[in-house]
Parts: C-alpha cells; structure tokens; sequence
C-alpha cells in the first residue's frame, strides 16, 4: 500500500508545482514546467485513503461522473486539488501552494505592486496560462494592500488557495461551493458587505464578467484573472463572452472601468523558471481605442509607449534572446506576435 501522504512530504525538497495522482499508474509531478514519473504505483484504495485522511466525500467517486475542486493544509504547504474519473479510474491533480506569501521584488518581477493598487476603483486584471504564476502575483498583490492600507477586502475563490491573516486591512475569504453558489451571485452580494476591494478568482462566464464590472462601475477596485497571454488577448477575451449586441455597450463600459492589465508566463532559464510580464496602464488612449473597437492597435501602443513604464512581453523576451538566455526556437514558440519578434530578432534595441 502506497502513503500518499508521505510522498508528499517526500516531494519537498523538489521545487515542483504540481502532482498528478492516478489509479494504477505511475504518481507524477511537474518540475520546472516538465512531467516527471516518480517510482510510486497507487491504487484506488490508497486514493480513497488519502482522500479520507483530508476528509474530503468520495461517496460519488463510485459510478458516477465526477468533477470536483478541493483544498487542503499540511504542515510545509498548502494545495488546491481537482478529483476526478480518467477511463473509470480515480484521479487526482494537486497544485502546490506555498504558505508564504512573497513580493513582487522576490518573485523578479520588474514593477511594483503599487503600479497595480493605487487605483480608488476599477477593473485591474492579472492573466497568463494555467501554471504562469497568477495566484502567486495575486497574493502578492493582496498583501501589499493587507498591509499598506486600512480597505475591507473580499476575496472569492474556487478554491480558496493563499490563506491571508488581516494586518492593517479586514480580509474576507470565500470560496464558491461551500460559502457561496457563484462567483457572480457571490459578487452581488459582495456589494452588500461594505467591501473597498473584491478579488475574483476567476472569470469563467458572462455573468460572472458583468459582475465585475458593475462591481468597479459602482466605485470598488476589483481584481480579476482570466487565463489569457497578453493585454490585445485580455481585452478581446473580456468582450468575447457578450453577443455582438451588446457588444458596443460592454465596450464603453470597459473603457470607463478598465485600469490595468498584468500579463505573464515562466520562462526556462538555466534551471529555473522565471517571469516574463506583460503591463498596461489604461489612459486615455487606450481607453478611446477599446471604446472604439480597435484592439489590434493596443499592442504597438505598448510598444511605442514603454517609456511611461509599459512592458511589452514580446520586448522582453526579445531582449532575453539578445542576451542568450533564450533560443530563437524557445523566442519563436512563447512571443506573442511572431511578426513584431521576426521583424526585429536581428536588431539589438527596440
């Protein structure tokens, strides 16, 4: 019989970001980006004990179609799980949260905290790929605010993951299936809490996305992740969850709540992964340019504009690749815009 438990605890001297835990095969986990196959078998009694040992209901693991997010606290870490049915078999994917909370400065990434907090109200999003470092910027964000300001903060999570402590800010924690039914529903009646700041973990829905904005139309500043590369594929995918009549109206919304977009992924670079960004201050140019429809025009905005402190994530990773730090292959596959990166990957400023 296999202990997962104590595989995990095993796992902490690896720097990994995920395990993958799957009936009659092999556990596996993610180390910088890559699968890994650990020398471990499990069946499904050891799932079922384990799921047990963090008193989670398997009573519809048997016979029945299951999807289902968890959370759950050991002593080094915490992790945000989904159970589920592979081919009958019972399944586990577990990311690995870590207790501390670090800043920006210690994650390497080249803005600060306040360049995204010094807002009364509005929409600020934090986007990338699933595994790119969003919660963990999140949390980083949500604690400078903890700190550094005296606002009641909602946070609404699927599950809760970062556990916050109230310092000189209240912090409210709920998470979707078990202090609410929605994240939308959870919104709406957010706005009844005397909330300053609402946090949403993820927007997966129209009404969701209408939440929101009325939610930053109504005077809070609200933070949202979406699971876009990008600022043009942010802004597209905001718009992207109305029908074309109603298009127009969700635009002008936008443009009057919109405040910021943080964008980033995890870079290889010799050993260790690290994060590339994306950032954009919404003006008023860019303001009239999502009111008007034109999208394609934020990018070379950014570009021309990096002086006033926006960051081009194709710039950046241009620049890794004058460095060395990058391939061409690796500059090609991950750039945003792979005309800009072909037109200037032979030229040394940009």
């Amino acid at each position: 019989m296999i202990k997962i438990f104590d595989v995990i605890r095993n796992l902490d001297k690896y720097d990994y970001s995920d395990i993958h835990i799957k009936s009659g095969e092999k556990i596996t986990i993610r180390l910088l980006g890559e699968i890994q196959f650990l020398d471990y078998v499990v069946e499904d009694s050891d799932i079922i004990v384990f799921l047990k040992e963090i008193n989670l209901d398997i009573s519809q693991c048997k016979n029945k179609i299951l999807e289902k997010d968890f959370s759950f606290s050991d002593k080094e870490s915490r992790y945000r799980g989904n159970l589920f049915l592979s081919m009958g078999k019972i399944s586990l994917s577990l990311r690995k949260i870590s207790y501390e909370i670090r800043t920006f400065e210690q994650l390497n990434i080249a803005i600060r905290e306040r360049d995204l907090c010094d807002f009364s109200s509005g929409l600020v999003f934090i986007t990338g790929a699933t595994g790119s470092g969003k919660t963990t910027s999140l949390a980083a964000i949500i604690q400078y605010l903890n700190e550094n300001s005296k606002k009641h903060i909602i946070t609404i999570e699927d599950p809760v993951e970062y556990i916050f402590e109230s310092k000189n800010s209240i912090i409210t924690q709920r998470e979707v299936g078990r202090d609410t039914t929605s994240f939308s529903n959870a919104i709406k009646s957010s706005l009844r809490q005397d909330p300053d700041v609402i946090v949403i973990g993820e927007i997966r829905d129209k009404n969701t996305m209408k939440a929101a904005i009325n939610a930053a139309q109504t005077g809070h500043l609200c933070f949202c992740t979406l699971h876009t590369i990008g600022a043009v594929d942010t802004v597209d995918r905001i718009l992207g969850f109305f029908s074309s009549e109603e298009k127009e109206e969700i635009r002008f919304e936008l443009s009057m709540a919109l405040r910021a977009i943080f964008s980033q992924q995890l870079v290889k670079v010799k050993g260790k992964r690290i994060p590339v960004l994306e950032f954009l201050n919404v003006g008023k140019s860019i303001s009239n340019i999502i009111k008007e429809g034109k999208t394609n025009q934020i990018q070379n905005y950014i570009h021309i504009n990096s002086s006033d402190g926006l960051i081009s994530m194709d710039s950046e990773l241009l620049k890794m690749y004058y460095e060395g730090k990058i391939t061409e292959k690796t500059l090609l596959k991950i750039c945003l815009d792979k005309e800009y990166v072909q037109k200037n990957i032979n030229k040394k400023f940009i």
